[in-house]
């Protein structure tokens, strides 16, 4: 019987982030016009949810403050989360698990739902 060569765990998850995050969607929306809310999924490279990765999104708010959000991935894999946005505005998402992570940038606007 032939064993496949074993790749890290590490090598894996950073694969699997990097694939979330090329392909991450921003659900835009909420209830009033100043929020926006983002959500997407991680996967890992063999397209199964990684559950309980930690999602950081970090942005600056209207006074220029910088501000971090914190959620984490549900069973399925899947995260979300409503911030207020003045405008348009740059939001670098950081999903981690086990010591790996991997970052992207998404711009947002709270317009981009109505």
């Amino acid at each position: 019987m032939r064993v496949p060569p074993r790749v890290g765990q590490s090598s894996v998850l950073l694969t699997a982030f990097l694939l979330l995050i090329g392909g991450l969607g921003c659900d835009v929306g909420g209830s009033s016009s100043n929020e926006a809310t983002i959500s997407g999924q991680v996967l890992n490279a063999v397209d199964d949810p990684v559950v309980d990765a930690q999602v950081i999104l970090q942005f600056d708010d209207a006074s220029g403050e910088p501000v971090e959000r914190t959620t984490e991935t549900d069973s399925s894999g899947l995260f979300t989360d409503t911030i207020e946005l003045e405008g348009a505005t740059q939001v670098d998402i950081t999903v981690s698990k086990n010591g790996t992570s991997a970052q992207n940038t998404q711009q947002v606007s709270p317009e981009a739902g109505a």
